[in-house]
This record gives C-alpha cells, structure tokens and sequence, in this order.
C-alpha cells in the first residue's frame, strides 16, 4: 500500500506571500512596459514618467511607515529602506514633462490606496512587501536601462536599489516580516494589500505605456 502525501500550506508571511502572487507578478513582468525595457526600446520619456509617478507613490508609503507608532511597523521598517532619495536624484538628471491624464489618474488613484491603508500597519507592509521586492527584478532590468539610455549610475540609481547588497537586504527584510507577522488575520490583511498592489502596478505601467 503506497504511502499518501500530505500537502500543507506554508504557515509563514513571506512564503504565503509568495505563493499568493505568483500569477500577478507574472502579469507585470510581461507588462508591455517592462517587455520594452528588456528589448531596449523603451522610450525615454515614459521612464522618466515612471520615476515621477513613484515618486508621488513612494511619497505617500515613506510618510506612512516614517509616522506610524505600531511596534510591529517599526520592527520591519528602517528608516535606510527609503527610496525617495534615489527616485528625486534620478529625475534631477532628466527635463521632466507634464505626464498624460491616463498616468495621472493611475498615480491618483494609487496613491489614493497607499494614504486610505496609513494607518493600518499589516497593509502597509502588504504593499512594502511588494515594492522591497521589486528591488530584486528592478536590479536585473537595470543593464537594459543603462544600455538603452547609455547611462551608467546617474538616472537609474532608483533600479540600482542596494546594489551588491540587495540580496543581503531582502533576506534581512524577509526575516523580520516573519517574525512580525504571524496572526493569520494579520497575514490575510497584509495579502490581500499586496495582491491590489501588484493590480495598481501592472495598471500604472500599462497607462505609462498607452501614453504615448
């Protein structure tokens, strides 16, 4: 009589995170945006569209991890983990054009989303979980950016994240969001804020690129 297999969900944050959006990070790798990126056809205004829209994103979460009080917040988030800094250098480098109604009205209502969960800390770290890991695919894109755009770190040190240490940084980050988040209420809240943010995402990168 052969032996049944039995088949547990991962109980852990990070790895129910990862199981829960595998099918809407696949959407935005194959995003029309980021598929130009990687054939080097990018327009450069549309990047430069992109890195003010973050701008405005990355705003608005920074604000809201640096004022929260929640202990569990402060155990994930570090003050180091800021990326407003390298998107405001990176357009410094750029003319910035008035961006299209369609990427306004996704960076609205994207940064809508991140002001309505402030001050609800397993949300937040929902929509953390999925720009912290960003850095890790944003760090593979970058030679195609610094290819299509001839630039070497100047303009693109948002893509650059932690450089060499991105690695080191996310197991750094995985590890406190498991020790920080293990009520499965608590799990759900942050899941379901990564899931949307993914969806806000894909529909800011599309609307960068119907732009055109």
């Amino acid at each position: 009589m052969s032996e049944l297999t039995i088949y547990t969900q991962p109980s852990d944050i990070m790895s129910r995170l990862h199981f829960s959006i595998q099918s809407l990070h696949k959407n935005v790798e194959r995003n029309p945006y980021n598929q130009a990126i990687l054939a080097h056809n990018l327009p450069m205004g549309l990047y430069v569209g992109q890195l003010a829209a973050y701008l405005c994103i990355y705003r608005s979460l920074e604000n809201a991890c640096n004022n929260s009080e929640h202990p569990v917040l402060a155990r994930v988030w570090q003050a180091d983990m800021a990326k407003l800094p390298l998107l405001q250098a990176d357009l410094d480098c750029f003319t910035l054009e008035m961006p299209r109604s369609l990427v306004q009205t996704a960076t609205i209502a994207f940064v809508h989303y991140i002001d309505a969960i402030a001050n609800h800390p397993y949300q937040l770290l929902g929509a953390l979980y999925v720009f912290e890991g960003s850095t890790l695919g944003m760090r593979e894109l970058l030679p195609h950016l610094q290819n299509t755009f001839s630039l070497e770190y100047q303009g693109v040190s948002f893509y650059a994240g932690y450089g060499e240490m991105n690695r080191v940084r996310w197991d750094g980050f995985k590890r406190r969001m498991n020790l920080s988040i293990t009520d499965e209420i608590a799990q759900e809240a942050c899941i379901a804020t990564a899931q949307q943010t993914f969806n806000l995402i894909d529909n800011l990168l599309l609307a960068l690129w119907h732009s055109q």
